[in-house]
């Protein structure tokens, strides 16, 4: 359902931008930016930054910059 990508994008959005992110929150972030890349058919531009940024959020900056494109 696409409300479901776009509110797993958001909270993984909210949750990397937190100015106290814990591990824990970092993970869920990454968990929640995956499932809206898959769920929008991964071509979708905002879903790819919010994933980049995941990524990058975890320390996985190579896959985030491929990520972003």
């Amino acid at each position: 359902h696409p409300d479901d990508a776009a509110l797993a994008l958001n909270l993984a959005r909210v949750l990397v931008a937190m100015s106290e992110v814990t591990p824990a929150d970092r993970a869920r972030a990454l968990r929640l930016a995956e499932r809206g890349v898959r769920a929008t058919g991964g071509g979708d531009a905002r879903a790819l930054d919010t994933l980049a940024a995941a990524l990058a959020a975890n320390g996985r900056l190579a896959e985030a910059r491929a990520a972003s494109g």
